[in-house]
C-alpha cells in the first residue's frame, strides 16, 4: 500500500508539472512586411539608418533630428491584400484592408519631437460556417530625439496601443452574438543613428508587446473559444545606407524578431487550444534592400524614384517564404509632397499613397 500511495503521488505530481509547463496558445499579431510611409515601402523597408521624416516615430526615432524641415506632416494610406494562410471561404484573395498612418515631426535646434497615430495590425476572416473574426490594433505614438555633435543622435518613442478582437457566428447550431474583448498597453522603441556625407548606420530596438485579454469570455460562448492574448515579438533592426553618387543612395536593413512561443495565426483556432495554424517557434530574420534616385531637384520641386525588395521567411508551419519587389515615386512641389509605392509578392499586394506638408527648410 505505501508503494501504491507513493506511485499515485508521483503520477499526480507529474501531471501537475506537465500542466504547469504548458502555456496557453496566443495569437501572433504582427506582420513581416514593412509599414510606414510610401518612402519606406518603396525602398523595400530598408529605413533604419534614415528615418529622417515623421515615419521615424515608428521606425527609428533617432533619425527625426536629421529631417530637412522644421515642420513635417505626413499621412499614408495603404490597401493590403495578404493571403498568408488559408483561413476563410474566400477562394482567390483575402478581403483587402486599409492601413493608415498619420505622423508629425517638429524640429528645434538639436531636438526633434514626433507625434503619430497608426494602425499597425488589422485582420478579418470569414469562413463557410458563418464565423467572422476581426482583430484590430491602433497605436498612438510620441517620440523625442536629440542630436549629439554633428553626426550622432539618440531617440526614443512611446507607443500606447489599443487591441480589439470582435467575433460572431451566424451558424444556427452554434450561434454566437457579436462579442468583443479589448486590451491596451504601452511599449518602447529606442534607436541610435550615425550619419556622414557618405552614408550612415542606424539601430532600433522595439519592446515585445503582450495584449492580455479577458479569456474567461470564451466560457460564455457555445462550442467556440476564439479569444486569446495577443503577442508581437521583440524586434532589433540594424541598417546602413550609402551615397553612391550625388543622386543615388542604397540602403540595407536586417530585422531580427524574437521567438513567439505557442503562437497561432490570428485568423485560426476558434475552437480552443491546439486548433490554430501554428507559428514557427523560432527567431525570424528579414533582409531588406533598396535604392533611391534623385531624378529632379531645384528650389521649388523634387522627384525621386525608388525600388527595392526583401525576403519574407515562412512564418507559419503551413506557409512558405516569399520574395517581395517594391517600387516607389515621390514628387515635391513647394511644401506639398505626393508619393506612391507598390509591394508585390506571391499572394500579396500592398499599394500605398502618401501626402506630406513640409515647411521651414533647415
Amino acid at each position: 500500500m505505501p508503494y501504491c500511495k507513493c506511485l499515485i503521488i508521483l503520477i499526480t505530481l507529474q501531471v501537475f508539472l506537465a500542466e504547469a509547463q504548458t502555456s496557453t496558445e496566443v495569437y501572433g499579431v504582427y506582420n513581416l512586411y514593412p509599414q510606414g510611409s510610401s518612402r519606406v515601402m518603396g525602398m523595400g523597408g530598408a529605413y533604419a539608418a534614415l528615418s529622417d521624416d515623421p515615419t521615424g516615430v515608428v521606425a527609428n526615432p533617432a533619425g527625426l533630428v536629421f529631417s530637412s524641415w522644421k515642420f513635417d506632416l505626413n499621412g499614408t494610406f495603404n490597401r493590403v491584400t495578404n493571403r498568408e494562410a488559408k483561413t476563410d471561404s474566400r477562394m482567390d484573395n483575402a478581403t483587402p484592408f486599409d492601413y493608415f498612418q498619420y505622423a508629425l515631426s517638429l524640429g528645434w535646434k538639436s531636438w526633434s519631437l514626433g507625434l503619430g497615430w497608426s494602425q499597425p495590425y488589422h485582420l478579418e476572416t470569414d469562413n463557410l460556417s458563418g464565423e467572422v473574426s476581426e482583430i484590430n490594433i491602433q497605436s498612438g505614438d510620441m517620440a523625442l530625439a536629440k542630436k549629439i555633435g554633428k553626426y550622432f543622435s539618440l531617440g526614443a518613442s512611446y507607443h500606447h496601443e489599443f487591441f480589439k478582437h470582435t467575433f460572431e457566428s451566424s451558424n444556427p447550431f452554434f450561434f454566437t452574438p457579436q462579442t468583443t474583448v479589448e486590451a491596451q498597453g504601452g511599449y518602447l522603441r529606442v534607436g541610435m543613428n550615425y550619419r556622414s556625407k557618405k552614408g550612415g548606420v542606424g539601430v532600433a530596438w522595439v519592446q515585445e508587446r503582450v495584449y492580455d485579454v479577458d479569456e474567461s469570455v470564451n466560457a460564455q460562448l457555445i462550442n467556440h473559444s476564439p479569444f486569446r492574448d495577443g503577442v508581437s515579438p521583440q524586434k532589433v533592426t540594424v541598417g546602413i545606407y550609402a551615397n553612391v553618387s550625388s543622386r543615388l543612395m542604397m540602403t540595407l536593413d536586417m530585422d531580427t524578431l524574437s521567438e513567439v512561443k505557442n503562437g497561432v495565426y490570428a485568423g485560426s483556432g476558434y475552437f480552443g487550444d491546439g486548433t490554430g495554424l501554428s507559428i514557427i517557434s523560432k527567431k525570424q530574420t528579414v533582409l531588406h534592400g533598396g535604392i533611391e534616385y534623385e531624378a529632379v531637384k531645384n528650389r521649388s520641386s523634387e522627384v525621386y524614384i525608388r525600388a527595392g525588395g526583401y525576403q519574407e521567411p515562412a512564418r507559419l508551419e503551413e506557409s512558405r517564404a516569399r520574395t517581395h519587389y517594391t517600387l516607389g515615386l515621390e514628387a515635391r512641389f513647394g511644401p506639398a509632397v505626393l508619393s506612391v509605392a507598390f509591394d508585390q509578392a506571391e499572394n500579396f499586394n500592398n499599394t500605398s499613397q502618401g501626402f506630406s506638408l513640409a515647411i521651414g527648410s533647415l
